[in-house]
């Protein structure tokens, strides 16, 4: 199966607006809890940091953050406020 990455920047006055979809592995349900704790992966030993320190850095700009995995496809939303 051919796999994709598609990443949307966009702004307006008030925010930055990053919007990530990796047509990769979906992400089993059991699983999406855990995934988002360091050095969980679907991908082997050695992954499983990029996730954490994404939330960190949406938490330290005061933004927002949501992730969806359906019909395929893993996608991450991102807002941060505009300084």
């Amino acid at each position: 199966r051919e796999r994709s990455l598609t990443i949307a920047l966009t702004e307006n006055l008030k925010q930055y607006c990053f919007c990530v979809s990796n047509s990769g592995t979906q992400i089993s349900e059991d699983m999406q809890e855990s995934i988002f704790q360091p050095g969980v992966t679907t991908k082997g030993e050695g992954h499983g940091f990029g996730l954490v320190r994404i939330d960190a850095i949406v938490e330290k700009l005061d933004g927002y953050l949501s992730r969806n995995s359906e019909d395929g496809a893993f996608t991450t939303e991102i807002l941060i406020p505009q300084v």
